[in-house]
């Protein structure tokens, strides 16, 4: 028999969960989770990738800083 699994449903449990634990640990230690990118150039899978992450960090609760640096490294 085989068991059908919502990856919504599981996505949205395992959200609940993880913001649950960060505020907790908001009340053990004295600053915010924070994550810090440093994005060089502007390729649309990258963007696209930083963007999911800057809304995860905003529906946790976690600080979220990222720095787009648009000029083109020279190789």
């Amino acid at each position: 028999m085989a068991i059908v699994i919502s990856g919504k449903e599981l996505s949205q449990t395992l959200k609940s969960q993880m913001a649950e634990d960060i505020k907790g640990y908001r009340k053990i230690y004295p600053r915010i989770p924070h994550l810090a990118v440093i994005m060089v150039g502007d390729n649309p899978g990258s963007v696209s990738y930083v963007t999911g992450k800057e809304k995860a960090c905003t529906l946790l609760g976690i600080k979220n800083t990222t720095f787009r640096l648009n000029d083109r490294v020279s190789q």
